[in-house]
């Protein structure tokens, strides 16, 4: 799928760091989503999750010591648009509408699965520990963590209130 794929030497190292970082989200994800089994990335509320989970993890992909840089906040919404480009191949506008909606959700249950991604990516340490790879598996084990039915998140841009 992604393995061994390598954009990085741009000679920019925020440059470089987003596209490093990038490749190892779709690396921790590949190996993820085999551990949980493709079959349940066919439901869209589930694939929605693990788009989540990838998004956490790439907290702490983003702050490895072996990147020329450490990723603020927009590197990685980058890092997260370019595997998205990458992996779901996708239109500009469908991948903005996915990180738009991955930015903005606040309902407690994608900012759990977001954490324990960026918890399992830690203990991943850049595929040190394969073992963290399963955490999603693990977590597919009590559907409580995936409800079907969430709180909206609210807009980027509010309308001003009407009078």
């Amino acid at each position: 799928m992604v393995s061994g794929q390598d954009n990085a030497g741009t000679g920019d190292p925020r440059l470089d760091a987003i596209a490093i970082a990038a490749q190892q989200a779709l690396l921790f994800g590949e190996f993820s989503a085999q551990a949980a089994g493709a079959e349940h990335f066919e439901d869209p509320v589930m694939h929605t999750y693990f788009l989540h989970y990838i998004f956490g993890a790439l907290e702490s992909i983003g702050q490895h010591e072996s990147l020329p840089t450490r990723l603020q906040e927009e590197d990685r919404v980058n890092a997260m648009g370019h595997a998205l480009m990458t992996f779901e191949g996708g239109s500009r506008e469908e991948v903005l509408g996915t990180l738009k909606m991955l930015f903005r959700a606040t309902d407690d249950a994608a900012i759990h699965i977001r954490e324990e991604g960026r918890k399992a990516a830690l203990e991943w340490n850049l595929g040190e520990n394969a073992a963290a790879t399963r955490r999603f598996s693990e977590l597919m084990a009590d559907e409580d963590n995936f409800p079907r039915e969430v709180q909206p998140s609210p807009r980027l841009d509010p309308k001003p209130p009407q009078h």
